[in-house]
């Protein structure tokens, strides 16, 4: 079993915009969805600054792999649970928390990329009741022996 050494939780007082759920983007005009796409990644990197202290310049170098935990709250029966995991909003989210790099002039640097090299996994947890949030916890681990 993995052992957590760092964790982070930013908690933003947003959802991920519905115009990003799969059932939305295959009726879209693709002009439609890019826009929506685009002011979803403003918006989380808004939310993301403007949590700066939730999260205080901490950042992981890459030497350990991240889990990362999504939890959304507050959405009520909005969507159904594998509507949320297949969710673009967060794809946009997790490149939010990265460096930028290459064509991606945004992130903040939090992680140092979203590959399998740096993420050992990605949990969505879906909570219906509540003020509308969505929380990502990244737990740094070391990965034990296995033999």
């Amino acid at each position: 079993m993995p052992e957590t050494l760092i964790s982070l939780t930013i908690r933003l007082p947003q959802l991920p915009y519905r115009e990003l759920s799969p059932n939305y983007v295959r009726r879209d005009h693709t002009w439609t969805r890019i826009r929506a796409e685009n002011t979803q990644r403003d918006t989380w990197l808004a939310l993301l600054h403007n949590a700066r202290d939730q999260w205080g310049g901490v950042g992981f170098d890459g030497s350990k792999k991240v889990a990362i935990t999504i939890t959304v709250r507050g959405a009520g029966n909005r969507m159904d649970v594998p509507n949320w995991v297949a969710h673009q909003g967060f794809k946009i989210l997790i490149d939010c928390l990265t460096k930028p790099k290459g064509v991606k002039f945004y992130g903040l640097g939090i992680l140092v990329d979203d590959s399998a090299k740096y993420v050992s996994g990605m949990a969505v947890k879906v909570e219906p009741m509540g003020e509308p949030e969505t929380e990502i916890r990244i737990e740094e681990q070391q990965i034990g022996d296995s033999c």
